[in-house]
Order: structure tokens, then C-alpha cells, then sequence
């Protein structure tokens, strides 16, 4: 998957997620949960200063039943939790 911007993709075993997000500090995944076909993550949330550039992050999920994998919905924290969006 090669997008500007966020999104994710089913492949041979595996998710995978782009993100983006400040460099410093890094994003970090704190939980995945899988119910159905409904992938659900977790990102640990940042406190303190961020840099304004924008990093873009890949992650391979993997473990559970990847290929039922309907949809992604991310959880930022805060109240914000977003679907992403399915990349071919």
C-alpha cells in the first residue's frame, strides 16, 4: 500500500495499517481486539510537546482471523475514533 494518508489493507496473513502521525513522540499501538469482522485499535496516548512534522507509519498486524477483516476503526484517545479507510 503505497497512499498519502491513513488506511489499511488485507494481505497474505496479515493487516496492513498506515498511519500518520508527529515523529516525535512516535505512535504507538496500546491494544488491538478483534470481534467479527471488526478490527479495533488502541493507540497509547501522547502527553507532552509533539513535533509539527508528519511521520508516515506501517504497521503488519497479524494473529486472530486477519483475512475475515471487514473494516478498521482506530481509537486516538480523547474521544476521538475514527474508521479507516480500506486501500486496495
Amino acid at each position: 500500500m503505497s497512499q498519502p494518508g491513513e488506511g489499511w489493507a488485507s494481505r497474505d496473513g496479515y493487516i496492513q495499517l498506515q498511519l500518520l502521525g508527529s515523529s516525535i513522540p512516535e505512535q504507538e499501538i496500546e491494544s488491538v481486539e478483534q470481534d467479527g469482522d471488526e478490527l479495533t485499535l488502541t493507540l497509547k496516548v501522547q502527553d507532552g510537546p509533539m513535533t509539527m512534522d508528519i511521520l508516515l507509519t506501517e504497521w503488519r498486524l497479524t494473529g486472530g482471523d486477519v483475512e475475515s477483516v471487514k473494516s478498521v476503526t482506530i481509537d486516538y484517545g480523547k474521544g476521538d475514533t475514527r474508521r479507516a479507510p480500506q486501500c486496495p
